[in-house]
């Protein structure tokens, strides 16, 4: 399983599971965009990032909380603000709110 770490407005990932060693990926959000995809049918949570330019990463959740977390995280950071912003708790709670109508859509 692969693993991602979050740290002011810059996302890490590592191949091998475990964040212990140098990240094999990094990618600073600030003016990424940020699109979060619910597809309940399948029972998957998807968050697209697009940075400027042509790459385009997505991050599957298997959990629904676990998305809206991240998803806030990543439109703050793609602001450029961390998630120690006074706006992440609620910005969690959109996210939230658009996941529940998607899913009862």
């Amino acid at each position: 399983m692969h693993k991602f770490t979050f740290r002011d407005t810059t996302m890490s990932f590592y191949k091998d599971g475990s964040a212990t060693g140098p990240p094999d990926f990094v990618q600073d959000l600030k003016d990424c965009q940020i699109v979060p995809e619910v597809d309940i049918r399948k029972g998957k949570y998807i968050l697209h990032i697009k940075p400027p330019g042509d790459k385009k990463y997505q991050v599957l959740f298997a959990d629904k909380e676990e998305f809206c977390q991240w998803t806030a995280a990543c439109r703050l950071a793609s602001k450029g603000k961390p998630i120690s912003d006074s706006t992440y708790e609620s910005e969690i709670e959109m996210v939230r709110s658009m996941a529940n109508m998607q899913e009862h859509s």
